[in-house]
């Protein structure tokens, strides 16, 4: 349809999603300055903030009519856009890159239009975000709005030599580049000084040695890494000819395993190489994609090999373990019972989306390879009740890898049995829930002197919880004792209670869930959504309330000779979160 309104041209940007609605850019484009535009271009900067809102999560990436409207802009900029573009660096969420391609280019357009007032606020900006201690998404505005610097002068040198003196701000080669270009020799001073200081604390950062060989040369080839967007780019249609939709632009068709491995390997970790991954998962079976499943699995807390200068650990162990599902091998058992003993969980370096993919694997490796991985998952948890100490905060290789007990027989009675005698690892529930699931009544009398002996120690120690070891030591004693089990459906392996990875991972690049993370927003969300699925027609207040007493209640287990159960309905521990986390209910919203 021929645009010939802005009302036409406005639904238009809204709509199209693949192809780019070039004639309703261009119609606004070309529109003489329209305060309707300029309020559309507002709230199209404001919903790119909204990230809830403007991400599409059948489609699994972000609208793109935040983009559409910034392309638009270039012809109608504002003092109102100066305030919105610097709310966007402010924001430090994470936008697609062709957002801030254009992001780049008005502000050295608006400096262009208001060479004061831009220049000036987006240096403050900048100070603002180089005097933070933050993640790299705080310092966004170093990169994004150096492009100012080329509209500087004399008067601005202070500010500037304020935003080189926070030596620990990422991107600020971005900035030296800009300064070094643009001639400032005044401030090369406090380039060197910055040059030093980041030589003897951060070997690997670069940041001023480019500026300083600008200065040096300004006709090297490096200045062109620093041109002025705004002064050197095409008219837009010239710039955007090759994009004829955002599949094509993000998601480029993958024709060979090493189109894959390098999408796989060097893709943005807040997304999901999706194609990628769909293409080798569904690979005939191939030993240079098992090699690589293994080398990544093998590497996933290595720094030296799996650690990106910006972004710390890389997700791409995650995605070759998803792989791993098709493309296994039994080279592959001993890495990922590696994955649970080379995490370091005290400090901060664990990952529930890899710690839960890796528990899929356990069920594919001993399905597939029978004997050879469940003697070696069995010794492997072994060794790792045999070394718990008490303050450790969880028995890793034990919590995840006891899904090889579902592959087991008589003949494995004796190293289970051994297992259970060492009494003192707090996790050694997981063991026996998985011995409750497959029925093994001649576990009861172990199970019976572990659930005594956990329910004294905790009392004593004042620790009973609704998660206590006790509490779920009572539940598998009780389902082998009665023949009762109150979860049938997960008596199975997880990778058999496992939606496709497509479906299981829907939510993996969501701005909330990154690495398994889940918001305490989102924790709130999900227990209100399960209260109020339990106590139907129930004022809100009154159901919660209820239901903190009933846990308060579960923390009081009974004697081992006791077999009750409760008649409430409620989640598994060993259930998916219905927070849509990825990660057990009790290593998620159920610690609350």
């Amino acid at each position: 349809m021929r645009i010939t309104t802005k009302k036409q041209a406005f639904e238009a940007l809204k709509t199209e999603q693949d192809q780019m609605p070039r004639e309703a850019i261009q119609f606004l484009y070309d529109h003489a300055p329209d305060p309707d535009i300029t309020q559309q271009i507002i709230a199209a900067f404001k919903l790119a903030l909204n990230q809830m809102e403007n991400y599409d999560r059948d489609r699994h990436f972000f609208k793109p009519h935040p983009i559409w409207y910034a392309i638009v802009a270039e012809a109608h900029l504002s003092e109102a856009l100066l305030d919105a573009i610097i709310d966007v660096g402010r924001s430090e969420e994470e936008l697609s890159d062709l957002f801030w391609e254009q992001v780049v280019y008005l502000v050295g357009a608006l400096c262009d239009q208001y060479p004061d007032l831009a220049t000036e606020r987006f240096l403050e900006a900048i100070l603002e975000a180089a005097a933070k201690e933050g993640t790299l998404a705080t310092h966004y505005p170093l990169l994004y709005f150096s492009t100012c610097i080329s509209y500087c002068q004399e008067k601005h040198y202070p500010i500037i030599r304020q935003i080189l003196s926070c030596k620990e701000a990422h991107f600020l080669d971005t900035l030296c580049g800009h300064i070094a270009v643009e001639g400032h020799t005044a401030l090369r001073p406090e380039i060197e000084v910055l040059h030093t200081y980041l030589e003897q604390n951060y070997p690997n950062r670069h940041e001023t040695s480019i500026a300083l060989e600008i200065f040096n040369d300004p006709t090297t080839e490096a200045i062109e890494d620093y041109q002025v967007e705004f002064k050197t780019r095409k008219q837009w249609q010239s710039h955007y000819e090759n994009f004829e939709n955002r599949n094509q632009w993000l998601f480029h068709k993958i024709s060979t395993k090493e189109e894959a491995f390098q999408k796989i390997e060097n893709f943005d970790p807040s997304l999901m190489p999706r194609e990628a991954i769909r293409f080798l998962y569904n690979h005939a079976p191939d030993p240079e994609i098992q090699e690589r499943v293994v080398y990544h699995i093998q590497n996933a807390y290595n720094e030296a090999v799996n650690n990106d200068e910006f972004y710390g650990l890389k997700a791409t162990p995650l995605w070759y373990a998803i792989i791993g599902e098709k493309q296994h091998s039994e080279a592959l058992i001993q890495p990922v019972i590696d994955l649970y003993r080379k995490v370091d969980h005290v400090n901060g370096k664990d990952w529930d989306f890899l710690n839960e993919q890796g528990m899929v694997l356990v069920g594919r490796l001993c399905e597939a390879y029978g004997d050879v991985a469940v003697d070696q998952f069995l010794a492997a948890i072994l060794e790792d009740v045999k070394n718990f100490r008490p303050a450790q905060k969880i028995a890793m290789v034990t919590n995840f890898t006891t899904d090889c007990i579902f592959y087991t027989s008589e003949k494995h009675f004796p190293i289970l049995k051994e297992i259970l005698t060492y009494k003192d690892c707090s996790d050694i529930h997981a063991v026996c829930r998985t011995i409750a699931d497959m029925e093994y009544k001649a576990f009861i009398p172990d199970i019976g002197r572990l659930y005594a002996y956990w329910l004294r120690k905790e009392q004593r120690e004042g620790q009973t919880s609704f998660l206590s070891t006790a509490t779920e030591l009572s539940e598998s004693f009780k389902a082998l004792k009665t023949g009762k089990y109150e979860f049938e459906e997960y008596k199975k392996p997880h990778y058999q209670q496992w939606k496709h990875w497509e479906k299981h991972y829907d939510s993996y690049d969501k701005p909330q869930q990154k690495r398994g993370t889940v918001s305490p927003e989102m924790q709130a969300e999900a227990f209100h959504k399960l209260i109020m699925e339990n106590n139907p027609g129930k004022d809100p207040n009154v159901a919660i309330q209820e239901t903190l007493e009933r846990f308060k209640n579960m923390a009081k287990p009974a004697s081992p000779t006791q077999a009750t159960h409760s008649s409430t309905k409620k989640v598994s521990r060993n259930a998916p979160c219905p927070c849509g986390s990825g990660k057990k209910y009790k290593r998620c919203c159920g610690k609350k």
